[in-house]
């Protein structure tokens, strides 16, 4: 009980110090303290995030970057999954692998812009992949760590059972790692909104991105902060939907672990 109680009370604390934040920035702004063309107090960011959903034109934008914010994510995930099958099962490979793996967000993605105009044109399959990029690493790692903590007496059944590598794939090794893949799309959502948005800004002509660099070019400040709104209210409301599914997947997961162990050690 009392867990729950302090997780209540941190809550409402969180939750008390954004509006004392969001009170003290309306102040601030309405009192001239913050200049206009620098910041719009919140209640004006509020209404002009509605003005923009009312907006068919922004509608559509809004419509391109989930679109291609999506696909940039499913493909990670099939993709990153595979591959942390592969690396999984070939330990020489991930061995060769680990390094870049590791040093994957050294680098900036986006110097690899100019060859994904030459690999795929212009448009928005250049920014998916970029997208793609930047996210499948995670889902690779997360894969890799989610299978390295399945219990060995689950290999042994599947041998028991003589299940073919479909089998095992589908009925064992994805159903036990499927607590920790949760974590991994986590971040593979986030990396790809992230790179989507971000590439939106810099290189394309339409989404989200693109108008919140439209409206700043253009001393546009409340629709900038409106739009800014919109995206964070969204990448809050995806991580919290999120946050919620792998907290009741790994609470599966816990409350399977002590039979799971039991049989190991049996």
């Amino acid at each position: 009980m009392r867990p729950a109680v302090g997780a209540k009370h941190a809550g409402a604390v969180r939750f008390a110090i954004v509006v004392a934040a969001l009170a003290a920035l309306e102040l601030a702004c309405r009192g001239g303290v913050i200049a206009h063309i620098t910041m719009v107090p919140p209640s004006a960011m509020v209404e002009a995030a509605m003005d923009a959903l009312l907006d068919p034109l922004l509608r559509a934008s809004f419509m391109a970057t989930l679109e291609e914010v999506l696909l940039a994510i499913l493909l990670a995930i099939v993709m990153g999954v595979a591959c942390g099958f592969w690396l999984f099962a070939v330990p020489w490979l991930r061995k060769l692998a680990d390094p870049v793996l590791g040093a994957w967000y050294a680098v900036p993605m986006f110097v690899f812009y100019p060859v994904m105009i030459v690999l795929f044109g212009i448009g928005e399959r250049p920014i998916v992949a970029i997208a793609v990029v930047f996210a499948i690493a995670a889902m690779i790692l997360s894969t890799v760590t989610a299978l390295d903590r399945i219990p060995p007496a689950l290999f042994k059944t599947a041998r028991i059972h003589r299940l073919t590598l479909p089998q095992r794939v589908a009925f064992l090794l994805l159903p036990a790692a499927l607590p920790h893949l949760m974590v991994g799309l986590r971040l593979v959502t986030a990396y790809a909104l992230i790179a989507t948005i971000a590439g939106e800004f810099i290189l394309s002509s339409v989404g989200i991105g693109h108008e919140i660099a439209f409206s700043y070019d253009n001393f546009m400040t409340a629709r900038m902060y409106g739009l800014i709104l919109i995206v964070i209210i969204a990448a809050v409301g995806l991580n919290a939907a999120l946050a919620r599914l792998v907290r009741r997947l790994g609470g599966e997961a816990d409350r399977d672990r002590p039979m799971i162990e039991g049989v190991s050690d049996g």
